[in-house]
C-alpha cells in the first residue's frame, strides 16, 4: 500500500504535471488507481464510527462513539486533507466519462470526510483554524464537481477491491 501511495504523492506533489498528465497516469499506471483505492479506504475509516472503551475506577467501562478521524492527530488529518485537495485539483477538469470510477468515489468520500470534520470538530487553536480553512476550501470546490455521480454498484466494487 505504501509504495502505491508514495507513487501517487510524487505524481501529485513532485511533478509539475497538468490534469491531462494525471489522467494519462491514471489510465496507464495501475499503481495510481490502487493508491486512490487505498486513499478512499483511509477516508472511509475516517468517517466510520469507532467505539472506544474507557475504564473507570468502579470497574465500569463507558463506550464512547466517535468517528475514526476524531482519534487521529491534527497532523494526520492535515496530511489526508492535503492529499485529498491535490487529488481534487488534479482531477477538477475531468469529465465523468474521462475519470475512472475510483477518482469520483474518492472525491465523493473526501467530501463526506470534510463535511463530517466540519460538523464534529472543535476549533480551538491556529492549527485547527488553518485545517478548517483548508477543509472549507474543499467543500466549496465541490461546487464545480456537482455533476459527478455514480451508481451504487461502482462504490461497492471499490469497497470490495480494498
Amino acid at each position: 500500500m505504501e509504495d502505491h501511495l508514495i507513487k501517487l504523492h510524487r505524481r501529485l506533489f513532485e511533478s509539475s504535471s497538468s490534469s491531462s498528465d494525471f489522467l494519462h497516469s491514471l489510465r496507464s499506471d495501475t499503481s495510481i488507481a490502487i493508491a486512490l483505492q487505498h486513499f478512499y479506504l483511509i477516508l472511509k475509516r475516517g468517517v466510520s464510527v469507532v467505539v472506544e472503551e474507557e475504564e473507570h475506577d468502579d470497574d465500569d467501562s463507558v463506550k464512547d462513539k466517535k468517528l475514526g478521524f476524531q482519534l487521529w492527530t491534527n497532523s494526520q488529518i492535515q496530511s489526508v486533507v492535503s492529499f485529498g485537495l491535490a487529488i481534487v485539483s488534479a482531477s477538477r477538469s475531468f469529465s465523468v466519462n474521462q475519470a475512472k470510477p475510483i477518482v469520483i468515489v474518492a472525491v465523493q468520500q473526501l467530501l463526506e470526510f470534510a463535511v463530517s470534520y466540519l460538523e464534529k470538530s472543535e476549533f480551538c487553536n491556529d492549527e485547527s483554524n488553518n485545517l478548517f480553512a483548508t477543509i472549507s476550501t474543499i467543500t466549496v470546490g465541490f461546487g464545480a464537481l456537482d455533476g459527478l455521480a455514480l451508481e451504487d454498484n461502482t462504490l461497492q466494487s471499490v469497497e470490495d477491491a480494498g
